[in-house]
C-alpha cells in the first residue's frame, strides 16, 4: 500500500494513544517519537492529517509542543504556516515574537499575514503595536490592513489608541471610507467610546486615557531551534 494511504490510519492510532507522561525510558522514547510524528503531520499534504495532528497537539502542554512548532513557520505550505500560528495561539506559546513579526511583514500569503497579526496581538501584546500600526498602513491587501486595525483595537492600551488615531487621520486624508469605518470600530473596541471620525476629539480623549490593565511583561527568550477569518 502506498505510504500516503497509511497516514490517516497512523494518525487515528496516535490520537487514541497520546504520549504518556513520566513513563519508563522506553515509553518516553516512544512518546517522543509519536510527538514527532504528530508534528510532521502538521506539514502533511493531506488536510485531514493536518487537522487531526493539530487537534492532538492542542491537547498537549505548550512547553512540550511549542519548541517543535517553530520550524513549521518556515514550511513551504501556507496552510501549515496558518495552522501553526493558530495552534501557537491556542497553546499560548509566546516565545517566537520575532518569527511571527517576520511573517506579518513578509509572508507572500495574505491569510498567513492575517493569522500573524492575530497571533502577535494575542501572544505578544507588549511588542505588537508598532508592527500592527505599520501593517495597517503599508500592507497591500485590504483584508490584512483590516485585521491589523482590529487587532490594535483589541489591545486596549494607550499606545494602541494613539496608533489608531494616527491611522484614522491618514485614512480620512486618503478618503478611504471602508478602512475609516473599520478604524472607528477599532477605536470603540479599544476605548468603549464612540467619537466617530472626530480626530481631535479622539486625541483629547487619548490624553486622559488610562490603560485597562497593566503593561504586560516582556516576552521570554526567543526559540532558536474581532473578526478573524480562518480561510482554508
Amino acid at each position: 500500500m502506498h505510504a500516503c494511504a497509511l497516514l490517516p490510519a497512523l494518525f487515528a492510532s496516535l490520537l487514541l494513544c497520546p504520549p504518556p507522561q513520566d513513563k519508563a525510558p522506553g515509553d518516553a522514547a516512544a512518546a517522543a517519537a509519536r510527538l514527532r510524528t504528530l508534528v510532521a503531520g502538521m506539514d502533511s499534504a493531506d488536510r485531514a492529517v493536518q487537522d487531526e495532528a493539530a487537534a492532538a497537539l492542542r491537547e498537549l502542554p505548550a512547553a512540550q509542543v511549542g519548541p517543535l512548532l517553530v520550524p513549521l513557520l518556515d514550511s513551504r505550505q501556507a496552510r501549515t504556516r496558518r495552522l501553526t500560528l493558530r495552534l501557537m495561539r491556542d497553546l499560548g506559546w509566546n516565545r517566537c515574537s520575532g518569527r511571527i513579526t517576520t511573517l506579518l511583514h513578509s509572508d507572500q500569503d495574505a491569510a498567513v499575514r492575517r493569522e500573524a497579526s492575530h497571533s502577535l496581538a494575542v501572544l505578544h501584546p507588549a511588542v505588537a503595536v508598532s508592527a500592527l500600526a505599520d501593517i495597517a498602513v503599508l500592507d497591500h491587501d485590504a483584508a490584512v490592513r483590516r485585521a491589523a486595525i482590529l487587532d490594535l483595537g483589541s489591545l486596549k492600551t494607550r499606545a494602541a489608541l494613539e496608533a489608531l488615531i494616527d491611522i484614522l487621520a491618514g485614512l480620512l486624508e486618503k478618503g478611504d471610507d471602508y478602512l475609516t469605518g473599520v478604524t472607528v470600530r477599532a477605536l470603540t473596541l479599544c476605548t468603549g467610546k464612540s467619537l466617530g471620525t472626530n480626530v481631535e476629539g479622539w486625541r483629547h480623549f487619548a490624553s486622559t486615557f488610562q490603560k485597562e490593565t497593566e503593561e504586560p511583561p516582556a516576552d521570554g527568550a526567543e526559540e532558536t531551534a474581532p473578526d478573524q477569518p480562518g480561510e482554508e
